[in-house]
């Protein structure tokens, strides 16, 4: 770990590194070299800057209103995000090697809506989102946000593909692949959805 000049930049290098310099008020973090969480989770302290110039992988980020700033060589991968950030500009470019599009998109969706920011999203084009989930959605969407504001999915012509069977959907309104709830100001943008189940019924409360 590395600490440079009165405004404690700090390059990371390694595990320990990081779990050191959450420790410094007001750092600003800089990830060097590619780093496995290894399942744990990191909870950085408001006020730390993280700068991710490297691969972050398989844990979770906790923000605490938290600036994230992704440099070309950045990448998230199995990674989590919980708490608050701000991230004004998210792309599909800084994220690879999830398990799932499910996950994938979940990681995408909780940097962009835990932010304190008016942030963007940028989905890849064109691409087809492949997504199941293992519980029944009765009465559940699989992202689920609430108290938020002013957010935009860029879809770019991408496709979420949901591969739910009816009996894994429900036949409530709000059974689907989003549920905001008290939010204002979030607009999805040239993102299209489909299902491709034969049996797929037309959803109506009641039928």
């Amino acid at each position: 770990m590395t600490v440079t000049g009165n405004a404690k930049t700090i390059k990371v290098r390694t595990l320990t590194d990081l779990q050191k310099s959450i420790l410094v008020p007001e750092a600003t973090i800089n990830i060097k070299k590619a780093i496995d969480l290894g399942g744990s989770t990191i909870v950085i302290p408001e006020g730390v800057t993280v700068k991710v110039n490297a691969k972050l992988s398989n844990g979770t980020i906790e923000g605490n209103s938290t600036q994230i700033e992704v440099g070309k060589k950045g990448r998230f991968s199995e990674i989590a995000f919980d708490g608050s950030f701000n991230v004004p500009s998210i792309s599909y470019k800084s994220f690879e090697g999830y398990s799932s599009d499910t996950e994938l998109l979940r990681a995408m969706f909780n940097l962009t809506f835990k932010n304190i920011a008016h942030s963007s999203l940028q989905l890849e084009p064109k691409r087809v989102y492949d997504i199941a989930y293992h519980k029944l959605a009765y009465a559940h969407a699989i992202y689920e946000y609430e108290n938020v504001s002013n957010k935009t999915i860029v879809g770019n012509g991408a496709i979420i593909n949901d591969l739910r069977t009816n009996a894994h959907i429900g036949f409530e309104n709000f059974d689907g692949i989003f549920l905001f709830s008290a939010c204002h100001g979030i607009t999805i943008q040239n993102l299209n959805y489909q299902n491709l189940d034969e049996e797929y019924p037309e959803i109506s409360h009641g039928n």
